[in-house]
């Protein structure tokens, strides 16, 4: 979308002065990982951006509410910008606009974008991992996980807050609650609204697996193993990270009673904490 008057000419080696060479892309929110397209999330009709002279542009494979596959993303991109340098003349830049989600364009084909502005922390994302909770992937090993265990069950809600590096326990229920199922794919509801149930994954049939490092796996192998053999038989993606090597509740060690956990207690959270599987569950 862009301004544009019929009664001239348009060429792409002299475009209207409707359009300043500039481009907005705008990216959708959510984190889910859909194999459906569908209408693009986002409006290009954005008074913002025209009103200033930039061509804006949308679509479904740019937001991750319905597609999370960043390398057909990003060559997508990369064709519609051909189409525009060759219908309405060069692009000075491309700018992108991105809610909670993330599409890692930038890393998978350099120079398809320029910069970015963002409203809320990226969707897949390498966090920094000390004692604190950062990720809900350890909110999901803590909350459904640890604490529902013995041993868990015996800590204090002072002691799960200060595990949890923050100062009440009410966010950890919510982040997991939120993210960490909607990675699953053994999910049908993951896939899509009006996935098959037939064509959902389970352990002894994998046709989709909608999660957000399965899609990328034919890219990543080319930097690192990403595929394995797992127990069910069938090959996976590697995830982009784990928690091992992780020290939970490290601080909470060093802190004083009652807020504080004891040598014991440290270690039992430790190994009994554990991890996701390739599936994520």
């Amino acid at each position: 979308m862009t301004f544009y008057d019929p009664t001239k000419a348009q060429a792409p080696w002299a475009p209207q002065r409707g359009w300043n060479g500039k481009l907005l892309w705008r990216m959708g929110a959510s984190a889910s990982v859909s194999r459906f397209q569908t209408a693009p999330g986002t409006s290009v009709f954005n008074d913002n951006a025209l009103r200033r002279g930039f061509m804006v542009a949308s679509s479904s494979f740019t937001d991750h509410g319905t597609n999370s596959n960043d390398t057909f993303g990003a060559e997508m991109m990369v064709m519609v910008k051909e189409h525009i340098a060759e219908n309405y003349g060069s692009i000075r830049y491309n700018h992108r606009r991105r809610l909670l989600g993330r599409l890692d364009h930038a890393a998978e084909h350099l120079g398809s974008v320029s910069g970015t502005a963002e409203r809320h922390p990226a969707h897949l994302q390498l966090s920094r991992h000390d004692d604190d909770v950062h990720r809900d992937r350890d909110c999901g090993v803590l909350q459904n996980r640890y604490y529902a265990t013995a041993d868990g069950s015996m800590l204090k809600s002072e002691q799960r807050a200060a595990i949890n590096g923050h100062k009440t326990t009410r966010l950890l229920p919510g982040v997991d609650q939120l993210v960490s199922p909607r990675r699953q794919s053994s999910v049908q509801g993951n896939c899509g609204s009006g996935w098959p149930a037939t064509l959902t994954y389970s352990t002894t049939s994998s046709p989709a697996r909608p999660t957000a490092s399965a899609v990328p796996a034919p890219i990543t192998t080319r930097r690192w193993s990403a595929h394995f053999v797992d127990t069910d038989g069938n090959t996976k993606a590697n995830q982009a990270g784990d928690n091992e090597g992780v020290q939970y509740g490290l601080k909470a060690l060093q802190m004083a009673p009652p807020k504080g956990i004891t040598p014991e207690e440290f270690v039992r959270l430790n190994e009994g904490v554990g991890s996701y599987t390739a599936d994520l569950t």
